[in-house]
């Protein structure tokens, strides 16, 4: 049995070949009578799975919102985050201080969310008390007091060993002479002529003159051998007491200083009572007392140690921070060390060079970044891997000419609690998804924005509200 072949198609007409709006079909005459539609029309579940992303709190739910450009990722990105701020724990406030163990290597100190400029207050108190008024203190009268107490005390020990040294020596026709000789004084042994010692040059023309007689010479000669092993005797004990006299001012210095200081510090203390600040104020006082007092009219140069760097700072009733990374190069996204170059040609980086990038900015909130523009920068896609992967960012010193002497600098590591919403097209995608290991474990979920919706009724109606709202 033959089988009648198909009917042909009818021919469409040019005017079916393209849908034109009828303007009857629309219910209204001007989008200005219309509700204003919030949000990106038809595009509900890669809204349902952006909003999943940015509400559930968990490892590797970082978003990948997938869709070409002018799909309105961007927008739907950022009013989203406008309308629900992802609920992660509030990050705290960060600061660098010098590390007086390891200097290259700055401390990170991690205070309770807001609290990063009250200790940078408190902080900077300190380092004025120490520049401004522990010096004036240490000169008080009760320090001067204790201190003229110790000098009479060691004064009367010394005239003690030297007053019968020098009526021995009186005895035996001599006299003990102290000798300045620059900044030593040196104990010399003279003879006494009519009851006053003589050099050895006056005493040579007086033997000329015979005033001196042999006997009286060979007499005096003996006694001075005698004496100089029994003046250095004594000198040997002066020494060991002005040793200890000296050892007791430092001490009664290093005592009190230590006790205004534990006094200056006491109310950081008490306001912040975590053991890493306890432990870098032991270390600060310590390097006051070992290494300030030596030059105190120098203290305010070794003060610089004692600043702090307010890396972040939030407010405390401040909102989850959202940003968006426009140019995200590596320094960008991790932050700078601003090493400056001194006078005398010296490169100069310390813990006040720090400077937080927006992985560090965006802690405990959202960093938006475009992925085209991201692996555009070198090393900055891995910044970003790494950031995720271990929760702590890295700063890095920038790379300085050959010929200049680089500084060394490490800072700790910053802890972070960062959700990432990158913004990409499918071809990103999947090259990001086939060349990286870590990709499809840290972002675990996708917004996937299509590129055409159905044409319906309902949709033209949301499509003029949308117009509604932009003019």
């Amino acid at each position: 049995m033959i089988q009648a072949p198909d009917p042909a198609p009818e021919p469409l007409t040019p005017e079916q070949l393209r849908w034109r709006c009828d303007p009857e079909s629309l219910g209204f005459t001007s989008t200005a009578t219309l509700e204003p539609i919030p949000g990106v029309v038809g595009q509900d579940e890669a809204v349902d799975a952006l909003r999943f992303g940015l509400e559930f709190h968990a490892s590797g739910q970082n978003i990948y919102v997938r869709g070409l450009e002018g799909t309105g990722r961007l927008t739907m990105v950022r009013r989203l985050l406008e309308e629900i701020r992802p609920q992660a724990p509030a990050a705290p406030d960060h600061l660098y201080v010098h590390s007086f163990s390891h200097p290259d290597r700055p401390w990170l100190i991690s205070v309770e969310r807001g609290q990063g400029a009250l200790f940078a207050d408190k902080l900077g108190e300190l380092r004025a008390f120490i520049v401004r008024e522990l010096g004036p203190l240490l000169a008080g009268e009760a320090v001067v007091a204790r201190r003229k107490q110790l000098e009479q005390q060691s004064l009367v020990e010394i005239q003690g060993l030297t007053q019968p040294l020098e009526a021995e020596l009186k005895a035996a026709g001599l006299a003990l002479v102290m000798r300045e000789s620059g900044s030593v004084t040196q104990p010399l042994i003279m003879p006494l002529h009519e009851g006053k010692p003589v050099t050895p040059e006056r005493f040579a023309e007086l033997i000329e003159a015979g005033t001196v007689s042999p006997q009286q010479l060979e007499a005096l000669e003996q006694g001075s051998a005698a004496a100089r092993e029994r003046v250095d005797e004594v000198f040997h004990e002066i020494a060991k007491i002005n040793r200890r006299v000296r050892g007791e001012l430092a001490g009664l210095i290093e005592a009190e200083a230590g006790r205004l200081l534990t006094q200056a510090s006491a109310e950081l203390r008490q306001r912040f009572p975590q053991p890493r600040v306890g432990e870098y104020l032991d270390a600060l006082i310590s390097d006051v007392l070992h290494h300030g007092l030596r030059k105190l009219d120098e203290i305010e140069e070794r003060a610089r140690l004692y600043e702090v760097n307010l890396l972040s700072c939030h407010g405390v009733d401040e909102p989850s921070p959202v940003i968006v990374e426009t140019a995200p190069s590596m320094r960008a996204l991790l932050g700078t060390i601003d090493a400056h170059t001194q006078a005398s040609g010296e490169v100069r980086a310390d813990h006040t060079s720090i400077r937080a990038g927006s992985l560090v900015r965006a802690d405990g909130g959202v960093l938006v970044l475009e992925a085209a523009e991201l692996l555009g920068h070198p090393g900055a896609w891995s910044a970003v891997v790494r950031t995720l992967r271990t929760g702590k960012v890295e700063l890095l010193m920038p790379e300085l000419p050959v010929l200049l002497p680089t500084p060394s600098l490490k800072p700790e590591p910053v802890p972070v609690d960062v959700k990432v919403v990158l913004l990409g097209d499918a071809r990103l995608y999947y090259l990001l998804d086939e060349a990286d290991a870590d990709f499809p474990h840290l972002f675990k979920v996708l917004a996937d924005f299509e590129e055409t919706i159905p044409r319906t009724t309902e949709a033209v109606r949301l499509y003029a509200g949308v117009f509604a709202r932009i003019a």
